[in-house]
C-alpha cells in the first residue's frame, strides 16, 4: 500500500507541476503583449500594418498564429513577404520586405516592374531609382497598380532579366534600357555612350557573357563602336562607328 501510495505521489507532483505552470502561463500578465515592432517596411506605415494585425497590445504572446499573420498581412498588394517573431515574455517583432521595382516601364508616366512582372507605381519622381528601363512595348499596355499586366513583350523582357541576374547581375549596371522588340529581338542600350547590342531571342546567359567579354576587349583599344550584333551563333559582330568596317571577333 506504501509503495502504491508512493507511486501515485511522484506521478502526481510533476502533474500538479505542470498545471500549475501552464495557468501561470496563461494566466499572468507577464505575457500579455505590450510592445510591437515593426522593421523593413517603407511605403506601408506602422499603423496601416497595426490596423492589419489579427492581434494587438494586451492580447497573449503564445495565442499569435503566424500564419494568420502571414496570410492576413501577404494579401496587401505592396508587401512581398511577412515574417514574425515572439520575444517572450511579451514583446512581437513584424518583419516585411515590400514590392521593389527591378525595371521601370514608361507607360503615360514611369512604372516599377517587380521581378514577377507586377507593375509597381512610383509616386515622386524623385524616388525614380536607378535601373534599366524596359521598352519597345508595340501593345497598348493596360496599367494597374500592383497587377500583373498581359504582354509577351513584357514578360520576354522579365525572362531576359532573370537570366541576367542568374548568369551576371554586375551586368544590370551597364545597361540603361531593354528594347524588347516584336520579331523576338533583344536590343540593349547601354549606359554611358549609348553603345547598341543586338541581343536577338534565347541563350540570354551565353550571350550576356559574350557581350562582357566583347566589352573587354573595346576597353583596351581606341576604337569607337557603334553596335555589338550577338545574333549569330558563337561570335559577335563589332560594327565600327563612322562607316569603319565590321569585325567578326570570336
Amino acid at each position: 500500500m506504501r509503495r502504491r501510495r508512493k507511486k501515485v505521489f511522484l506521478w502526481l507532483v510533476p502533474a500538479v507541476l505542470i498545471v500549475a505552470g501552464t495557468a501561470y502561463v496563461l494566466l499572468s500578465p507577464s505575457f500579455q503583449i505590450d510592445e510591437i515592432t515593426i522593421a523593413g517596411n517603407n511605403t506601408v506605415a506602422d499603423d496601416e500594418i497595426e490596423r492589419l494585425l489579427p492581434f494587438s497590445s494586451g492580447d497573449h504572446i503564445l495565442f499569435i498564429r503566424g500564419s494568420d499573420v502571414k496570410k492576413i498581412l501577404g494579401s496587401d498588394e505592396r508587401i512581398a513577404w511577412v515574417e514574425i517573431h515572439r520575444r517572450l515574455p511579451n514583446h512581437v517583432d513584424i518583419v516585411i520586405e515590400e514590392m521593389t521595382p527591378v525595371l521601370l516601364l514608361s507607360a503615360g508616366k514611369i512604372w516599377g516592374v517587380s521581378g514577377t512582372g507586377r507593375i509597381l507605381p512610383i509616386e515622386s519622381p524623385y524616388e525614380i531609382p536607378n535601373l534599366p528601363f524596359l521598352s519597345g512595348m508595340g501593345e497598348e499596355l493596360s496599367i494597374e497598380p500592383y497587377r500583373i499586366i498581359e504582354s509577351a513583350q513584357l514578360k520576354r523582357g522579365i525572362e531576359f532579366w532573370r537570366d541576367i541576374m542568374e548568369i551576371s547581375p554586375q551586368s544590370l549596371d551597364k545597361i540603361s534600357e531593354i528594347v524588347v522588340e516584336s520579331d523576338d529581338n533583344i536590343r540593349l542600350i547601354l549606359t554611358g555612350d549609348g553603345l547598341i547590342a543586338e541581343i536577338g531571342s534565347g541563350d540570354y546567359g551565353q550571350k550576356i557573357m559574350r557581350l562582357e567579354a566583347v566589352l573587354k576587349d573595346i576597353s583596351k583599344t581606341r576604337v569607337t563602336v557603334e553596335c555589338i550584333d550577338l545574333r549569330y551563333t558563337d561570335q559577335a559582330v563589332v560594327r565600327l562607328d563612322k562607316g569603319a568596317r565590321t569585325q567578326p571577333t570570336g
